[in-house]
């Protein structure tokens, strides 16, 4: 099995200024890893939905 760690930058951690490639990794990914303030906008998986 394969497995991937991919880095995807969300400064300033608005959705609107993520890029569309980096949000459809983030709504992909298994697991989420980071400081708790850039992740707070990633907390529910309604959020990134």
């Amino acid at each position: 099995m394969q497995k991937k760690i991919i880095v995807a930058g969300i400064c300033p951690g608005n959705e609107d200024f993520i890029t569309p490639a980096a949000l459809k990794k983030i709504r992909a990914a298994k697991f989420l890893v980071g400081v708790r303030r850039a992740l707070k906008d990633f907390s529910s998986a309604e959020q990134i939905a």
